[in-house]
């Protein structure tokens, strides 16, 4: 349990991650390039700018936080990172942002379910029923995309969400490790693999000027400062947090870009978002009231 004196620090690093994190969806949809380029620069810039992180931390001890890959389970987590990456961008241009991000924002619930199997770890009653909503919600964009033209984005992002939540259950079990090196060794492996398919070298200056900006600071800037954040406040309050993306994502996309959500997606996201919230909202008071006997 965190230290109540530590909580303003360890919300203002959720805050601030979230923050840094919301113009990803916008700068992937800025790059004018197919999903394969945006995958291997994407994968190339953030394992570069982790490694200038991991040594700004360790110093001439940052190659042996790599150790942590070679075991079954680092090894794993890189390999769920690099699926979910690149499932994110082919989504993010396949279909409208807000139909990525509030399907994703989604994979915390999935992980209580896979949790609940793999790691015999009891859900709530309010945990299932949070399950039963979202799954209802998520059959109403899905139904929508299926009319529509980005029923493979969606689904894209159904396979991100799912991928997400085994990479917290991975992180859950104590014998996981550091999982920095498992995202920069995730990053490369997607860029070698997805990026073939594409054209890395025909990459503008202006689309090189967003990739750079997301790769070297926004996605290894907001990693570090959510990983750091649950040492400090509980797990889900960090979720609660993080659902602002589900909201700013599509925002900043809808100001620049004039994308709106949908009329069926607009509301069946309000309502995923709006349990997912309560659904934390619940774990946080209950964590509340058990504090003082654990102090």
């Amino acid at each position: 349990m965190a230290i109540p004196s530590s909580r303003p620090k360890g919300l203002a690093m959720a805050l601030l991650g979230v923050l840094v994190l919301s113009p990803d969806a916008l700068l992937v949809r800025l790059v004018a390039t197919d999903h394969a380029t945006i995958i291997f620069w994407r994968g190339v810039l953030t394992a570069v700018g982790l490694c200038f992180f991991l040594l700004a931390r360790d110093g001439r001890a940052a190659p042996l936080a790599f150790r942590a890959v070679l075991a079954w389970r680092g090894a794993l987590l890189s390999t769920l990172f690099a699926t979910s990456t690149a499932l994110f961008v082919f989504s993010i241009t396949h279909t409208a942002v807000a139909n990525t991000l509030v399907i994703l924002a989604a994979s915390p619930l999935f992980a209580a379910l896979l949790s609940r199997f793999f790691l015999g770890e009891a859900a709530r009653g309010e945990t299932w029923a949070a399950i039963l909503v979202v799954l209802g919600g998520l059959s109403v964009i899905l139904a929508a995309g299926l009319a529509g033209e980005g029923f493979a984005g969606d689904v894209a992002a159904v396979g991100n969400a799912a991928f997400t939540a085994t990479s917290l259950v991975v992180l859950r079990h104590p014998q996981t490790g550091d999982p920095v090196p498992a995202v920069v060794v995730g990053s490369l492996a997607a860029a070698l693999v997805v990026g073939p398919a594409g054209a890395p070298l025909t990459v503008g200056a202006a689309d090189m000027a967003a990739l750079g900006l997301l790769g070297l600071v926004v996605i290894p800037v907001s990693f570090t400062l959510l990983f750091a954040a649950p040492r400090y406040i509980p797990a889900p309050e960090v979720g609660l947090v993080m659902l602002l993306e589900a909201a700013l994502g599509p925002a900043l996309v809808w100001l620049v870009l004039g994308e709106r959500p949908s009329r069926e997606v607009l509301p069946a996201g309000l309502v995923i978002v709006a349990t997912l919230a309560l659904h934390s909202a619940i774990a946080l008071v209950r964590d509340a009231r058990t504090l003082p006997a654990e102090v």
